[in-house]
């Protein structure tokens, strides 16, 4: 039976200097050559997944790209959108405003772009990272007529503001966004009908890959979802203790060390 792989980027695929091991790679390459599927799933944007994925040599067949954490599948090979999925734009805006008032900088993300409120050290920050194109919006409101994949809120100096505001919001954003951190200094909000445990299972579906033949590899607390929605779900020894308590299986060897040729050896190569 074909298996999809689902796998996050940094500190699970790549090592910590961005780059990717040679076992990492070859054990890549066993998979393909023996008809598997291999997705990168990133809260990236197209432009920077697509520019990894480049870098990685993945433009090939059976080898695809989830973005904006779950809301956007794309064929490397083929080089096409499959899917794409959007937040209410309205909820978006609201809840940009609360974090402003909070005095915690927020961007958002429409059609391969950041939309961003002003030119902050925050955004300039955040770019270096992510390389995107990007526009200051007027007003905030100017946006509810747009296409927008995620929210995200940054704080470099004081993260702890984040989960500050979570608990100060919580019930009100409890039933409106799945929210989680994708590093300590980021949190980031998407509808509660998407996450990368969705787009995972919708690329599996596209595939015809049953759930059981999915396995999603993580360290972050915005895997977590998909971790759970896999047929087997893997957290790399590297990774976050409470993405861990939600993995079927925990690494041996971190990222630094081939541990995602660790887990295609075991359970999709069968070595």
């Amino acid at each position: 039976m074909k298996k999809l792989l689902l796998t996050d980027l940094d500190d699970t695929l790549l090592c910590t200097d961005k780059s990717i091991s040679e076992g990492n790679r070859r054990a890549i390459e066993e998979m393909l050559a023996a008809g598997h599927y291999f997705a990168i799933c990133t809260g990236r944007s197209l432009t920077g997944g697509m520019k990894v994925a480049k870098q990685l040599e993945l433009n090939r067949k059976h080898c695809y790209l989830i973005c904006y954490q779950g809301n956007l599948i794309y064929d490397l090979y083929e080089q096409k959108v499959l899917y794409e999925h959007f937040m209410d734009a309205s909820e978006a805006v609201a809840l940009m405003k609360m974090l402003s008032e909070a005095d915690i900088y927020n961007h958002t993300y429409h059609r391969g772009e950041l939309l961003i409120p002003r030119e902050t050290e925050e955004f300039r920050n955040y770019r270096g990272i992510s390389g995107d194109d990007y526009k200051v919006f007027a007003s905030v409101d100017d946006l509810k007529s747009e296409q927008l994949y995620k929210v995200i809120s940054i704080d470099y100096q004081n993260p702890t503001r984040l989960q500050k505001f979570c608990d100060e919001h919580q019930a009100y954003l409890d039933a409106r966004f799945h929210y989680f951190f994708s590093s300590p200094y980021f949190l980031e909000f998407i509808g509660l009908d998407s996450g990368k445990g969705v787009g995972g299972l919708k690329l599996a579906d596209l595939l015809g890959v049953d759930q059981g033949d999915v396995i999603a590899c993580g360290d972050e607390r915005n895997d977590i979802s998909m971790i759970e929605a896999a047929g087997l779900g893997v957290c790399m020894c590297n990774g976050h203790e409470e993405v861990k308590a939600h993995a079927d299986y925990i690494t041996n060897n971190d990222n630094n060390h081939d541990g995602m040729k660790e887990v295609i050896d075991r359970f999709i190569l069968m070595k």
